[in-house]
């Protein structure tokens, strides 16, 4: 059976929903693993955009969403289809692992994290150092 992925705007925010549809009734539609995304101007008068996983702490990463509250939805297009998979397979493992644990208050031992899912934290972290000088001010 091929995924099946829907796109909407729901009535109480900005932000669009991608998923993969799970189920439809007259009264819900059941998505896996939402993200929202949220597109914002910013100061270079260029967009932002902002994924975040829709329900964070959800079992089995399903959700239903009340048909009354869709304002509108649709197939989306391959490259948002894209982008979602890319989410997904990015950062799913990292945001379920260790945001979920630390926001509620759970720590994450390192022994507990695997090879690959340590070397995805390494590749992501920027180190900031400041600039020195070897003048002094006085």
């Amino acid at each position: 059976m091929k995924e099946m992925f829907i796109l909407m705007k729901l009535s109480d925010s900005d932000n669009f929903i991608v998923g993969k549809l799970i189920n439809e009734t007259d009264g819900e539609i059941i998505i896996e693993y939402p993200i929202s995304i949220r597109l914002a101007p910013n100061a270079l008068g260029t967009t932002s955009v902002s994924t975040t996983k829709m329900m964070p702490f959800s079992k089995n990463n399903l959700v239903a969403i009340m048909k009354p509250k869709i304002v509108a939805m649709s197939k989306p297009n391959e490259k948002i289809i894209g982008y979602y998979t890319s989410f997904i397979e990015k950062y799913s493992k990292v945001y379920d692992a260790l945001i979920e644990d630390d926001i509620l208050g759970v720590n994450a031992q390192e022994d507990e994290l695997d090879d690959e899912l340590d070397d995805e934290i390494k590749d992501n972290v920027i180190t900031f150092k400041p600039p020195t000088s070897n003048n002094s001010v006085h």
